[in-house]
């Protein structure tokens, strides 16, 4: 008994450091960027007055520790938790094959599937009650291996209710910080835009939450103070999840 106690104290004491340790993280790197941006004014000739206080406003983490292991599958039972309508991998300029893949083996059809290219244009209108629609491909399992649909479908809001991004995974390794803030900045404003049409609020979640990856962490930071209610869930190492506003 003492041993199991000593050992979840243990658990609990690094969970609380790594909250620390990001909080830390975020807090110096806004810290840095404004000390950057006053020098560079200051030395253009431009003169401003330092702020004598301020406020940072970052969003809540919550660390979940009943889900294991790697990322994806993490991401994958949350997914199959929730009980969403459907899940949806944005593919946008990132896709992930072994991201598909692992939702797929983990789902095993519980739950529909789809793959979306969604990148500007990739909205094809609205119906007769002015609901966006978005161009998606069914993916499934066939003797193990991920498997595409030949012909893509139509989804409404209410069809999708948990996104999973792309941009931020392993496979995404070759991409800058700023190129991960941006794309996954654009990407999650796209789809808030598109979910909101729905009924219900919708959960938007991906990977690369972690400390070596500052273009993620600021991104999804920015959206759970913006888009969403303020708190970012993690877990897996670097999977990380959050509801959006309803429409």
């Amino acid at each position: 008994g003492a041993f199991v106690f000593d050992l979840a104290l243990a658990v609990v004491r690094q969970v609380r450091r790594q909250e620390e340790l990001l909080r830390w993280h975020l807090t110096y790197a806004m810290l840095g960027l404004m000390w950057w941006q006053y020098g560079h004014q200051q030395a253009s000739g431009a003169e401003l007055p330092v702020p004598r206080s301020f406020s940072l406003q970052l969003p809540s983490l919550s660390f979940h520790m009943e889900h294991c292991c790697r990322p994806a599958m993490v991401l994958a039972q949350v997914a199959r938790d929730s009980s969403p309508a459907g899940v949806v991998v944005g593919r946008g300029e990132c896709s992930s094959v072994d991201l598909e893949a692992q939702l797929a083996t983990v789902l095993d059809g519980r739950l529909p599937l789809f793959a979306a290219d969604f990148v500007g244009d990739n909205v094809l209108g609205t119906d007769e009650e002015g609901a966006l629609r978005v161009l998606a491909w069914h993916l499934g399992l066939d003797k193990g291996r991920l498997v595409q649909g030949s012909e893509p479908g139509l989804l409404a809001a209410d069809d999708v209710g948990f996104v999973v991004l792309a941009c931020g995974g392993d496979d995404t390794e070759g991409l800058s910080a700023i190129s991960r803030f941006e794309r996954l900045v654009a990407q999650m404003e796209q789809w808030n835009s598109f979910l909101r049409g729905g009924e219900q609020s919708a959960i938007l979640a991906g990977l690369g939450f972690a400390v070596r990856h500052p273009g993620v962490v600021e991104a999804v930071s920015q959206a759970a103070m913006l888009l969403g209610d303020g708190q970012v869930s993690v877990a897996g190492g670097t999977a990380w999840w959050m509801r959006l506003r309803g429409g």
